[in-house]
């Protein structure tokens, strides 16, 4: 039982060590009031990177998209139906 504990002991204090050095992920949403109109019209308002006009250009500037969701016009979405998406910084 010591030798377990023993062990237990040592693989949470090199994980902690090994995350420590780490600085936390980047994080935050994108919303495009106006994703269901078509052509140079849509584009998306993201935290940490501004203003983009596609997916494409959320990869290419390090962060990927983790979930999204529509937003009713009903609800606020904005001139038609609204979409958001969350995203973090890429490591």
């Amino acid at each position: 039982m010591k030798k377990m504990l023993c062990a237990a002991f040592i693989v949470a204090a090199t994980t902690g060590a090994a995350y420590a050095g780490q600085e936390p992920v980047r994080g935050g949403m994108c919303y495009s009031p106006n994703a269901m109109l078509s052509g140079a019209n849509t584009f998306f308002n993201c935290d940490h990177i501004g203003r983009v006009k596609d997916i494409k250009e959320i990869y290419e500037k390090g962060f990927r998209v983790v979930s999204s969701g529509f937003v009713p016009k009903e609800a606020g979405g904005g001139i038609s139906t609204g979409f958001f998406l969350v995203i973090e910084e890429r490591r």
